[in-house]
């Protein structure tokens, strides 16, 4: 249970941003010695449920209607998991033990794909880069983020899209 500073120091919107945006930690500031590192936690494969499904679709089917676009008009631009680029793991195998949020997103890469909408999957631009430069896309560690060489590889992808 959360005492009632704790609940509202985590209302405030600097604290939601910092924690939410930069996954800023207490022990990112101190450096705690631990005896032990922490046990690997296995893997559990998640699902998505049929209202994430009905949810997903009813995005997919209702996005360019509510942007008076015409499908094929509409750009999904998707992030990374940019920690698994660096760690040298191919798309496959970080989808292997994917969070239930990466598999809506995967799912609404389907979607929107068969809608008609053009999908942009930044892993295999992002994987490439680091792969030839060994330079990141974001400001990590504690700022995931793009940095301006993110941004200029999707721009470069958008206007591959945009300006035939």
């Amino acid at each position: 249970r959360r005492s009632a500073v704790t609940k509202f120091v985590r209302s405030l919107a600097l604290v939601r941003y910092l924690r939410g945006n930069l996954s800023f930690q207490a022990e990112n500031m101190v450096k705690w010695r631990r005896a032990v590192d922490p046990p690997r936690q296995e893997c559990k494969p998640e699902v998505l449920s049929k209202e994430d499904e009905r949810l997903l679709a009813g995005f997919a089917e209702h996005l360019p209607p509510a942007l008076r676009l015409a499908p094929e008009r509409v750009v999904l631009v998707f992030d990374a998991d940019r920690k698994a680029i660096y760690a040298g793991r191919s798309q496959d195998e970080a989808l292997r033990c994917a969070p239930r949020a990466t598999l809506a997103n995967e799912r609404l890469k389907e979607l929107a794909r068969a809608r008609g909408m053009h999908v942009i999957d930044s892993y295999p631009v992002f994987q490439e880069y680091f792969r030839r430069h060994g330079l990141p896309v974001d400001r990590g560690p504690f700022d995931a983020h793009w940095n301006p060489t993110a941004h200029a590889l999707m721009a470069r992808e958008v206007a591959r899209i945009i300006e035939p």
